[in-house]
């Protein structure tokens, strides 16, 4: 029986991964579940603020440069800082 389980694990982690390869369009593939993703992404932890304030020195006057933003999630832990963020995102 353990036998008959994995090939069906295998089986459904090759159809997904061909399902990924054919269909390279992430607007397709993630537009149906941009609920979930809203609703379950955790955000960075706050505490990140603290830490870098100890050890970078991190003021409201810094300027954060978000490279590879993607949604932008980290940069609203540093506009609650009060920093300034520039986002920078590469879309393919």
């Amino acid at each position: 029986m353990p036998m008959m389980k994995f090939s069906l694990i295998k089986r459904g982690v090759c159809n997904y991964f061909s399902f990924i390869m054919k269909n390279t369009d992430s607007k397709k593939r993630f537009s149906n579940r941009v609920e979930n993703y809203i609703k379950f992404r955790p955000d960075y932890p706050k505490e990140i603020i603290q830490f870098l304030k100890k050890k970078c020195s991190l003021t409201k006057e810094y300027l954060i440069a978000d490279i590879g933003s993607g949604t932008g999630i980290s940069a609203k832990i540093f506009l609650e800082n009060g920093n300034q963020s520039i986002l920078s995102r590469t879309q393919s």
